[in-house]
């Protein structure tokens, strides 16, 4: 996520803060450097910008990553995760493929018109 810092933040929060708007409890993960990067695994996610008024003007999005097909054998499974990755340095370095970019606007998008 790419943002002006003193403006905007992104909180990673669950279902309920997510719809009310309510930061006081279900808050998971808070992200203030202007430039987040998440991992993100499959599951749902609910992110909200926790500035006063945003999430309820509509600055939220939620996102249900479904996963690769599923395999047999037997492995060793994480719990979901959203810690930052370090920022790796080089000026041409957004976070984000394009492919990726062009997901989240489509999703904020179709959020819009609900």
């Amino acid at each position: 996520f790419r943002y002006v810092k003193s403006q905007h933040n992104v909180y990673i929060v669950r279902q309920r803060t997510y719809r009310s708007c309510n930061t006081s409890t279900g808050v998971l993960n808070i992200y203030t450097s202007g430039n987040d990067r998440i991992v993100l695994r499959a599951r749902k996610y609910w992110f909200i910008c926790g500035i006063t008024d945003h999430c309820s003007g509509g600055m939220k999005f939620g996102l249900n990553l479904l996963g690769a097909n599923k395999r047999t054998t037997n492995q060793t499974t994480e719990s979901p995760s959203a810690a930052p990755l370090p920022s790796p340095s080089g000026a041409n370095n957004h976070g984000l493929t394009r492919p990726t970019t062009l997901l989240v606007i489509l999703l904020i998008l179709i959020n819009s018109l609900f």
